[in-house]
């Protein structure tokens, strides 16, 4: 698993140097940084990624994850809401939004998006009894 994950990182950092204005590249360097725990790293790649194409929610939500992931749940709030502003039926992100509102303590609005969550009704019990 990790041979694959550096070669993912390595495979994605090669398709930035040869792409480095794709969104979609920027977006996989990302990614591969991310699920390999290097958050931090992955935050300003993300970030790239956002910029380089603003209208990917996807790559929003991937953003939207690095900052809750790193407690900047302010930040991934907003960038959530900016990726539902371009796919209001993306339930994955509806779902990261009820979290990182709950992370900031907002509770009932954090139940009102999960509840709201298209596919997500069978997630709201369990995600809203974490202290």
């Amino acid at each position: 698993m990790l041979v694959a994950m550096g070669n993912l990182k390595r495979r994605a950092r090669i398709l930035v140097g040869q792409y480095p204005d794709s969104g979609y590249a920027w977006k996989t360097f990302g990614v591969s940084l991310a699920v390999q725990g290097k958050v931090n790293d992955a935050l300003p790649v993300l970030k790239n990624a956002a910029e380089l194409q603003p209208d990917d929610a996807d790559t929003l939500n991937n953003l939207g994850n690095a900052f809750n992931e790193l407690g900047q749940s302010d930040d991934a709030v907003v960038t959530y809401r900016r990726a539902l502003v371009i796919n209001p039926d993306f339930a994955e992100v509806h779902y990261n939004l009820g979290f990182a509102l709950h992370d900031l303590g907002r509770l009932e609005d954090a139940e009102k998006k999960l509840s709201q969550s298209p596919g997500n009704q069978t997630r709201l019990h369990r995600s809203c009894t974490y202290p």
